[in-house]
């Protein structure tokens, strides 16, 4: 069988998609073991992203659409409970944000 792919964000998405339930990944985090299926790429994740307007954050949040994913723009002026809210409810996957802000993330 012949793909036609452009790019290699095309050939990653093609091969999830032949190979779904194969392991593409074996990696250790400390002593312990995983790996993941070519499933696991196909999936959309909900990226919050928190910050002061900047290139940096420009270029995440244009990153983030661009790779199909969907992009949470977190206000860090948020309290910790309204934060803690949009976090569980907005079913975000991920966050980046600055390291100044990191004493809000975590918590």
């Amino acid at each position: 069988m012949y793909l036609k792919v452009n790019t290699i964000r095309d050939l990653v998405i093609e091969a999830a998609k032949l190979f779904k339930n194969k392991v593409y990944i074996h990696y250790q985090i400390e002593n312990e073991m995983y790996s993941e299926t070519f499933k696991r790429l196909l999936l959309i994740v909900h990226v919050g992203l928190t910050g002061i307007s900047s290139f940096n954050y420009f270029v995440a949040y244009l990153g983030i659409m661009l790779s199909d994913h969907v992009t949470i723009p977190i206000d860090p002026n948020l309290n910790i409970d309204t934060l803690t809210y949009f976090i569980n409810h907005d079913d975000i996957d991920i966050i980046f944000y600055e390291t100044n802000f990191q004493f809000i993330i975590v918590f």
